[in-house]
């Protein structure tokens, strides 16, 4: 995890925390991550090969894990995570609720993956597609969400 003595008000190192969030749940649902980069100004970008099939509720789930990665690392209040809501109910409208949990699962269960993400990008600023893999390891399959869930969008 990362340690206290970051400073979670450094716009690098929360958008660090937001784009790794992302790269994780690209990477989970069967996305192919071949890049991500961060700036000290607070921008950030992950590229990746979108898995063939993805869902609205999969777009919104990941435009969500930014946000999520933020929450669970203690810091969910800037802008970054703004434009991810406003991306999640673009897509879902009210249901946005439901991606907003499973992304928050998932940064959770992933925060180990996240942690060392983050901590390259403060280090380095951009990861490739090899060294995202090297920290990510192989994409674990992905769990579909419950299918009642499905059919209400």
């Amino acid at each position: 995890m990362l340690p206290v003595v970051l400073d979670l008000d450094d716009e690098l190192t929360r958008t660090a925390i937001r784009e790794a969030g992302h790269a994780v749940v690209h990477w989970y649902c069967g996305s192919r991550v071949t890049g991500i980069r961060v700036s000290p100004d607070g921008t950030g970008r992950v590229t990746m090969v979108p898995a063939s099939g993805a869902t609205r509720f999969t777009r919104a789930v990941a435009a969500l894990s930014g946000l999520a990665a933020e929450e669970v690392f203690g810091d969910c209040s800037r802008d970054g995570g703004g434009r991810d809501l406003k991306k999640a109910r673009e897509l879902l409208g009210a249901a946005y609720a439901d991606a907003w949990l499973v992304a928050l699962g998932l940064a959770r269960r992933f925060e180990p993956i996240i942690d060392a993400l983050a901590r390259q990008l403060i280090r380095r600023r951009e990861l490739d597609e090899s060294e995202f893999l090297a920290l990510a390891g192989p994409s674990p399959r992905w769990e579909r969400p419950d299918p009642a869930l499905a059919e209400r969008r």
